[in-house]
């Protein structure tokens, strides 16, 4: 379940012109200090129309102030173990991303990301984003610690220098057991953050998938778990291509068609916690020696949960 958030919007007085964004937004909003300035710095307050992470920014009289703040949901981690930190040295931090802990503040959330996590972990500084999952996919994420780290890992990225391997639950059990898709994408205008398959015109976008198991407890054929490798970075590019594309929705995907729960013959209900979507290994070139580096996010206990009751009289293939 989504937090819940709550809005506020005021316009400066005469009486408070000169004074400080932080201030003005506690002062309206009734928050201490200290949250009003945390909202301000992840992107959750908008003057006029510009997002302003500046808490020390001086308003004028009559300027439109936009707030969100985001009510913290109790089921998001508010702390990154340390066995959840993969690789680390002076250039990069490779960390295990939990399901539901964002990859970056937006307007309508401001809760902590990873880099926020990560940072509280290692003490304070400063990490940079290199790519992204969805909030509520788990596995390898990459942050940059230096200048020359993150220039460098993100040239990676962008010459597609990087091998990335997912594994995903999904409904039914694909046939043929694996192949490749090459279907572009566009935005969905009909929803809102929603993404479709679009030829001609859409953005390229290539998939490779491989059936690794059947698991057949909830019915022959009811799901299977899949090795995926992305060769393009498109947003929402799995979670498509599976739904869209192959007609086997990734489970818990209800953005895509992907369902909620799956029932037994004999009755039994399994509910879907989360998007079963994790990123498992990544490859790629170490910033500073070029020399491979491998990193692998072991399965979550989430993952691992639901795929052992779908998989009680599984079957290899």
């Amino acid at each position: 379940m989504s937090p819940k958030t709550r809005a506020f919007a005021f316009q400066v007085g005469a009486e408070e012109a000169g004074r400080r964004l932080d201030a003005l937004v506690q002062a309206h909003t009734g928050l201490p200090l200290k949250e009003a300035r945390r909202v301000i710095e992840t992107g959750g307050v908008m003057v006029g129309r510009e997002r302003v992470r500046k808490a020390e920014r001086v308003l004028r009289a009559g300027t439109g102030v936009k707030v969100w703040q985001e009510e913290p949901d109790p089921g998001q981690p508010t702390i990154l173990d340390e066995g959840r930190i993969l690789f680390r040295d002076r250039h990069l931090v490779a960390v295990d991303k939990p399901a539901g802990v964002p990859s970056q503040a937006t307007l309508a959330s401001t809760e902590g990301t990873i880099a926020d996590l990560a940072q509280a972990a290692l003490g304070a500084e400063h990490l940079e984003l290199i790519h992204r999952l969805d909030r509520d996919t788990s596995g390898v994420m990459l942050l940059g610690r230096s200048k020359k780290g993150s220039a460098a890992l993100r040239r990676a990225f962008e010459q597609r220098q990087t091998t990335k391997l997912y594994l995903a639950l999904v409904a039914g059990a694909p046939e043929p057991p694996e192949g490749e898709l090459k279907a572009a994408l566009a935005r969905d205008r009909r929803q809102a953050g929603s993404w479709r398959i679009r030829e001609p015109g859409g953005t390229p976008a290539h998939t490779e998938w491989w059936t690794e198991r059947r698991l057949d407890a909830f019915g022959e054929g009811a799901a299977a778990r899949l090795r995926l490798r992305p060769h393009t970075g498109r947003t929402h590019q799995l979670r498509v291509h599976l739904a869209l594309g192959l007609g086997h929705p990734i489970l818990g995907d209800a953005r895509y068609g992907g369902p909620r729960h799956l029932t037994s013959p004999d009755g039994t209900r399994l509910e879907l916690p989360r998007l079963m979507l994790h990123a498992h290994r990544l490859i790629l070139p170490h910033p500073l020696t070029g020399q491979p580096l491998e990193l692998e996010a072991p399965l979550p206990p989430d993952f691992a949960g639901v795929q052992m009751v779908l998989g009680a009289r599984a079957h290899d293939r």
